[in-house]
């Protein structure tokens, strides 16, 4: 499972795609630190706030659960979001098939044949596929009603191609994060190492 960020806690704190250890990591991901004690180690001269938990652009600290409930929980919630969103935002995001000019779309179809692998993931109300750190959604219903044959797509698009399955089914205990359905595509690519 491909890790999002970095959680730094000398408790037993974990969480799935998060790094956790009791010392620094030293990577580009977005960094949790836990406690208070933690954080002074750390930063001893840092004037910690409270209401502003962020330290640099991507270090963040926290108070240890028994230090204050209900602001390690709403600080995790709110790092773990960020984290997410960090990662998602990486991407280019293509979905509204009716509003696509028909030479841009045009286009969006070469770059898809010139792909060498794709990633498809199918959904209740059409699919989405994957290439270069791009996502392309397409709904059914929106197909249809531009002329478009959905099968005939298909085959156009993903044969002869190397191209993997994803099922969303899998991703369905980070749904709290997962605020668009483009998102799961990602994390599998993620996960499988496909970029």
């Amino acid at each position: 499972m491909y890790n999002i960020g970095n959680i730094i806690t000398d408790g037993n704190t974990v969480v799935q795609r998060f790094n956790t250890d009791n010392g620094l990591i030293s990577n580009n991901l977005p960094t949790l630190i836990i406690g208070y004690e933690k954080i002074r180690s750390y930063y001893p001269d840092l004037m910690l706030q409270y209401k502003n938990n962020q330290i640099n652009n991507s270090t963040y600290w926290t108070y240890l659960k028994t230090e204050n409930r209900k602001i390690f929980q709403n600080d995790l919630y709110n790092f773990k979001q960020l984290a997410y969103n960090t990662i998602f935002n990486q991407y280019n995001v293509f979905i509204d098939f009716i509003l696509t000019d028909s030479s841009v779309m045009y286009k969006i179809i070469q770059k898809l044949q010139a792909a060498e692998k794709l990633l498809y993931c199918e959904y209740d109300h059409g699919f989405f596929i994957i290439y270069n750190k791009t996502v392309l959604g397409f709904n059914y219903e929106n197909m249809t009603f531009s002329g478009n044959k959905i099968e005939d797509f298909k085959k156009f698009v993903l044969t002869p191609k190397e191209f993997i399955e994803c099922d969303i089914t899998d991703y369905d205990e980070e749904s709290l994060f997962i605020t668009n359905q483009y998102q799961i595509p990602i994390l599998h690519a993620l996960d499988i190492n496909f970029f």
